[in-house]
């Protein structure tokens, strides 16, 4: 399973998201069909989500070290909870 639907299916987000558009698409399209909580927390997982990977590339460029694709879910899900618990 890969990273996004990992993550999502953590949250149980159903949300199908089309690989062939542009990153601001990626996120807007499920987000305009999504109000309340599930929006919030769809914003949290999307902007968790992207800086989780550009940290794990910047980790595998820069020091040749890498997480599977499970541990790097659970790291974003401890970086969801902080942020959501700060709001």
């Amino acid at each position: 399973m890969g990273y996004w639907r990992m993550l999502l299916f953590r949250y149980n987000l159903r949300i199908f998201v089309q690989p062939n558009h542009g990153i601001i698409d990626l996120w807007w399209e499920p987000r305009k069909h999504l109000v309340g909580q599930t929006a919030t927390l769809w914003d949290s997982v999307w902007a968790a989500g992207c800086w989780a990977l550009w940290r794990e590339r910047n980790r595998r460029l820069f020091t040749n070290a890498n997480k599977t694709i499970p541990q790097l879910v659970d790291q974003t899900a401890i970086e969801i909870m902080k942020w959501r618990s700060s709001i």
